[in-house]
């Protein structure tokens, strides 16, 4: 378990989300778990009062469904609590009074001196999940790095077409571990999205047609 600590005052009790035990739960989480310092992150500056993460992640360490943490982000955000950036792959979620729960000493020397060796940029909430914490972060790096690639294609493929293309194969397995187009034995981007633009058009094709016949039978 990590060293620290945060301050909880006792009108935390008549806080609005006190007897709503997913949300207090993962705002708990979020303010054990975001930086208490600056750190950069793959070219990023990570502020304190701030984490890196997704909502696959938040689900493995508070035990909540992704639908839940949902929920209880939109509630946050609704009161102000929590901010959030959305990024391909990740969001940045930001405690929006992060100081008012510091401690009002400084950090002993010896907290920050084995902070400035740690190579993540969050604190981890417990030891025995760094390595789900660290293969999470690496399939995010390659997930954005796909959409960047994706990115490319876009003067000559329409947006929506390249959303849906990546949404699927962008989908975990179930170790959740790999993407699907890494799953592939062979793989190349420009090949694969023309066949998924054939397959889409083929398809509106078909809807075309059959909403025509539609009408036409409407007016029989």
């Amino acid at each position: 378990m990590e060293t620290g600590w945060i301050k909880l005052h006792r009108s935390i009790l008549k806080w609005e989300w006190w007897d709503d035990h997913n949300t207090f739960r993962l705002f708990t989480y979020l303010l054990l778990t975001v930086n208490f310092e600056e750190k950069k992150w793959h070219g990023k500056t990570i502020y304190p009062g701030e984490i890196v993460t997704s909502l696959q992640k938040l689900s493995l360490e508070t035990g909540l469904s992704v639908r839940q943490i949902r929920t209880s982000l939109t509630k946050l955000f609704s009161t102000n609590e929590v901010t959030s950036k959305n990024h391909p792959g990740y969001r940045v979620i930001t405690i929006s009074n992060y100081n008012k729960y510091q401690s009002a000493t400084s950090i002993p020397t010896s907290e920050r001196q084995a902070s400035d060796k740690r190579a993540t940029t969050t604190k981890e909430y417990k030891n025995d999940k760094k390595e789900k914490n660290s293969n999470i972060a690496a399939i995010a790096a390659r997930k954005h790095t796909f959409f960047e690639h994706l990115s490319t294609f876009a003067d000559t493929c329409p947006k929506e077409i390249i959303t849906e293309f990546f949404d699927y194969w962008t989908e975990l397995n179930k170790s959740q571990t790999q993407m699907r187009f890494e799953l592939q034995k062979t793989w190349e981007t420009s090949l694969r999205l023309k066949t998924w633009m054939k397959r889409s058009q083929i398809s509106d094709s078909k809807q075309t047609i059959s909403t025509q016949r539609l009408s036409k039978n409407k007016l029989i």
